[in-house]
């Protein structure tokens, strides 16, 4: 884990920076994502059982993803 939080760091930084982009470094990135929330999942099955619940009665009342919206834009109304 140690590894990790030191090459999600190392990406924090880069992206900061403006440095170029690393495929190593993001694929590193996103494999220490990808490990942090299946960790997460196993260790809390019933909080993410809930938050994934309620994300998706949200979705079927039409309320979606931040930035959704922006794709949408139409007459200068907003679909909602």
């Amino acid at each position: 884990m140690q590894r990790v939080s030191l090459d999600l760091s190392n990406a924090q930084h880069m992206k900061r920076c403006g440095s170029k982009k690393n495929p190593t470094l993001l694929k590193l990135a996103i494999d220490g994502l990808s490990a942090s929330v299946k960790g997460f999942e196993a260790s809390h099955p019933q909080l993410v059982e809930n938050v994934n619940n309620i994300a998706s009665a949200l979705a079927n009342i039409g309320i979606r993803k931040r930035g959704e919206y922006m794709k949408e834009k139409t007459n200068s109304r907003w679909r909602i």
